[in-house]
């Protein structure tokens, strides 16, 4: 059921664009996250008003998200092998559930070489044709027997995929010999070119643990690749750890000019000066490319943990031909922590590059999981938006910070965000910050079960509060199909426990649409604002909201 607060608030249960812009003036938020009679959350498991088997309960969006299309990602054919998907096999059981990180490439808006989304999927990655976002149709599906595929990243020009194999938790990460799960310390160079057969072509292994997550750029024509290994210390042989950079090699084939076998060689790595870390865990958790739109600098985005945002300047990797090349350690442009990392200069305790905070302080709050840095500028400024991942939390459900980056050696903190409403983190990472993307001065970020949010920082300017845009919750279809007898859910709740909606990631269509990732029951293309995509149709509605989170108008679903 849905508790609002008076005769005036209206909740999206409906499709007519018409009818949600005539109500949107009234409308108000309701909270996705269960909480009882006294305003604490709900367990995570639930109780008798709130099944997280029950989809129906889930069915929550604010009136300015319309749902366009939705895959359960089902092939068709043998699971177990890769292969070219039947169109017809689209939203029919079983589901195989297990999905992750979600990346868009393409021609758009006019999508006439092609527009796809890559999906990473455990076992399996998807190539979908988002050309339609109304007809979503899977390609193909690539299977590896070997565990654990959880980000995927295409290379610009649609031809190449990275996906990373990463040793499940191995226990403290020691050194755990490769032959017990070979391949799972490794990342695969795929060719995707025939988006009908993708095909490994190259592969790089990286024991013990492998890497959480990568990116694939190209600088001067050349392939690089940029990976995050979660072990960061040093192991036999004196091999440094942390972030590593590759590049792929062409060699010429004597027989066939057009069908050169690759392979990946290092070019170079880099692991934060552990006098600038706060003390705290230093893990590279993700790795975004962004080139900065005032200087023209390719930069690595690096999420550390404790260590906070850290930015590399990757724009002039050396030639083959110096003697740089596999041993470079690319320049640090900047870095933002909570701590003040030096004694005087930007990161001292007068620079402006830090929030105040004791050391101890930041490494409390820390956890830096994912950061991303806008391509483009908004209002003349220029925004790198980093956000914590928690198990659990006591506090609140994790801060998303917003960075003026404008002199990406000089950031500062502009704004700030966090779920609307007094919530935590009861365990199992439930309403958790994860994965997010940025375009137009909109930012949407996946909070696991709590859903995916959309912030509006097209007219912030040093709000402490970011305006909260809308939200989404991914229940499945909408359109009355049941998903465990028609769609079999049951059988993909592998990593999500039944706890529906999961939601890993989302991504923005640069048409405007909104894309999600549930990891039990496939992705999600929605219309934000009915594709005006440039911000809110209702002005100074978010702050006002936002601001909100504790007053009468703020209600809860139950």
């Amino acid at each position: 059921s849905i508790a609002l607060c008076s005769a005036g608030a209206w909740f999206y249960l409906s499709n007519d664009p018409q009818e949600v812009h005539q109500a949107e003036s009234t409308w108000v938020w309701v909270d996705p996250i269960p909480q009882d009679e006294s305003g604490n959350d709900i367990p995570q498991d639930g109780d008798a008003n709130h099944s997280h088997t029950n989809l129906s309960l889930h069915n929550l969006s604010t009136p300015n998200m319309q749902l366009l299309d939705y895959h359960n990602m089902n092939c068709g054919g043998d699971p177990s092998t890769t292969r070219a998907c039947d169109h017809s096999a689209k939203n029919t059981a079983p589901t195989p559930g297990d999905n992750s990180e979600i990346i868009l490439e393409g021609d758009f808006p006019d999508c006439e070489v092609g527009c796809y989304a890559y999906l990473s999927a455990y076992n399996n990655f998807h190539i979908i044709d988002v050309s339609d976002p109304t007809d979503l149709k899977l390609l193909s599906t690539y299977y590896s027997a070997v565990a654990r595929i959880i980000d995927i990243k295409p290379s610009p020009d649609n031809n190449w995929v990275l996906i990373n194999h990463e040793l499940t938790n191995p226990e403290g990460l020691d050194p755990v010999p490769a032959h017990i799960n070979d391949g799972a310390n490794q990342i695969d160079l795929i060719d995707v070119s025939d988006k009908s057969n993708p095909r490994r072509v190259a592969v790089w292994s990286n024991p013990p643990a492998g890497y959480h997550n990568q990116d694939i750029h190209q600088i001067n024509g050349e392939l690089y690749l940029f990976l995050a290994d979660p072990y960061v210390e040093a192991v036999t042989g004196g091999a440094k750890k942390g972030t590593q950079i590759k590049k792929v090699i062409f060699p010429p084939d004597p027989l066939n000019f057009d069908n050169a076998t690759p392979f990946i060689v290092p070019v170079g790595d880099y692991t934060p000066d552990r006098a600038t870390t706060c003390g705290g865990t230093i893990f590279n958790h993700d790795n975004v490319i962004n080139v900065h739109p005032i200087t023209g600098q390719i930069m690595l985005v690096l999420s550390y943990w404790d260590g906070g945002l850290r930015i590399l300047d990757v724009s002039n990797p050396p030639p083959e031909t110096s003697p740089e090349f596999g041993r470079w350690n690319p320049p640090e442009i900047t870095r933002w922590m909570g701590c003040s990392s030096a004694s005087d200069g930007w990161y001292g305790p007068d620079g402006g590059g830090h929030e105040n905070m004791a050391d101890e302080d930041w490494i409390a709050e820390g956890n830096i999981h994912y950061a991303q840095s806008f391509e483009e500028l908004v209002d003349g400024r220029h925004y790198t938006v980093i956000a914590p991942e928690y198990g659990s939390r006591d506090s609140d459900t994790g801060i998303v910070r917003i960075i003026d980056t404008t002199d990406p050696a000089q950031p500062f903190l502009v704004s700030k965000w966090a779920l609307p409403g007094n919530h935590t983190i009861p365990g199992s990472y439930m309403h958790s910050p994860h994965n997010m993307d940025i375009l137009n001065g909109m930012i949407c970020v996946a909070n696991y079960h709590a859903g995916t949010w959309v912030i509006d920082i097209s007219s912030t300017e040093t709000a402490q509060i970011a305006p909260t845009h809308g939200y989404f919750l991914s229940n499945g279809p909408r359109n009355g199909t049941d998903p465990y007898t028609e769609l079999g859910y049951d059988e993909a709740d592998h990593w999500a426990t039944d706890m529906i909606p999961f939601n890993w990631g989302c991504q923005w269509d640069p048409r405007g649409y909104l894309v999600i990732t549930d990891m039990t029951t496939g992705m999600y293309y929605v219309d934000v604002d009915f594709n005006v995509g440039n911000g809110p149709l209702v002005e100074n509605y978010g702050e006002e909201n936002a601001a909100r989170s504790s007053d009468d108008e703020h209600r809860d679903a139950s």
